[in-house]
C-alpha cells in the first residue's frame, strides 16, 4: 500500500518535469491543432481552449501566453480580462517579456478600466530589461514624456530622463523595431 502511495505521488510530478518548455507539451500541441485546424482537425477554440488551459496549468509557458490572449480576445468562451492579466502575471514572473509587455500595454491603456502608469512602467521596465525591441522603445517613451513632465517642473533630474530614452529607443531601433526607427528619423 505504502509503494502505491509513492507511485500515485510522483506520476504527477514525473509527468509534469517531462512537460517542460524544453519539449512541447501534448496538450499545447493539440490545442494548437484546434486553434489552427491541423493535421486535419477542424478548427475548434473550445477545445483548444481546455487544451491550452490543461497544458498552462502544467505550468508550460507557451500555453499560458496562448491561454492569456484567448481569454483577452474572447476566444473559447467569454473575454475574461481578469484571467487573461492573471495568465500574463504567471508567466510574466517566469521571466517571459512577451508577456511582460503585454501586462504592460494593458495598464497603459484605459481598455478594461484598470489603467494603472506605475504598473505599465514596472512591466515595460521588466521586458524592456530582457532585450525585447518593442519594450525597450515604450520604455524610451515613458522616460520621454517623464522627461517632459521634470523639464516643466524645472527638476534637475530631467536631463537623466532624457539620456535614458534616447539610450533605450537608440537600442530598440538598431534591434530593427520599426517604430523606434521611424521616432528617431523625425528628430
Amino acid at each position: 500500500m505504502r509503494k502505491l502511495f509513492f507511485v500515485l505521488l510522483f506520476i504527477p510530478a514525473i509527468f509534469l518535469i517531462s512537460c517542460n518548455d524544453k519539449t512541447e507539451n501534448p496538450y499545447y500541441l493539440k490545442g494548437k491543432e484546434y486553434y489552427h485546424g491541423q493535421n486535419g482537425t477542424e478548427i475548434d477554440f473550445a477545445k483548444s481552449f481546455v487544451s491550452f488551459q490543461t497544458a498552462a496549468k502544467q505550468g508550460h509557458l507557451k500555453s499560458q501566453l496562448k491561454l492569456a490572449d484567448m481569454y483577452l480576445k474572447g476566444e473559447g468562451g467569454p473575454k475574461d480580462h481578469w484571467n487573461a492579466v492573471k495568465w500574463l502575471k504567471i508567466a510574466s514572473e517566469r521571466g517571459s517579456a512577451e508577456a511582460q509587455l503585454i501586462l504592460g500595454k494593458i495598464y497603459s491603456t484605459d481598455t478594461h478600466g484598470k489603467k494603472d502608469p506605475h504598473q505599465a512602467f514596472y512591466w515595460v521596465e521588466k521586458a524592456a530589461f530582457n532585450k525585447l525591441p518593442e519594450a525597450q522603445y515604450l520604455l524610451g517613451r515613458f522616460y520621454l514624456k517623464r522627461y517632459k513632465i521634470e523639464k516643466r517642473n524645472r527638476n534637475k533630474k530631467a536631463e537623466r530622463y532624457l539620456k535614458l530614452s534616447k539610450d533605450y529607443i537608440k537600442e530598440a531601433a538598431l534591434k530593427g523595431n520599426e517604430a523606434a526607427k521611424a521616432f528617431l528619423n523625425r528628430q
